[in-house]
């Protein structure tokens, strides 16, 4: 459940950039995106971010879903942590 709480808000972001490099205004923006709170925070959230480095998150994101869901790195509890750890860590670097 982690990880889709993380892909929604990669994958926010990245239509947010999305909409304001097409010129969207920020109304468009939040209506669009679904933003209900702190909406010039996540704007500028946005706009900070690299499009292909979101790009390549929301993939890490998916391939960490599908090891855990596949017991890539071991089964049970001990093998969705590592996996989960590991994706912290890249997606914070």
């Amino acid at each position: 459940m982690l990880i889709g709480l993380i892909a929604s808000n990669y994958h926010r972001l990245a239509l947010a950039k999305d909409l304001m490099s097409k010129g969207a205004p920020n109304n468009e923006v939040y209506r669009q995106v679904g933003i209900f709170g702190k909406r010039e925070e996540f704007l500028a959230t946005a706009r900070r971010s690299d499009a292909s480095q979101l790009v390549r998150s929301i993939e890490r994101i998916a391939a960490a879903d599908l090891a855990i869901k596949t017991s890539l790195s071991g089964g049970g509890a001990q093998g969705a942590r590592l996996q989960l750890d590991l994706l912290i860590c890249e997606l914070a670097a």
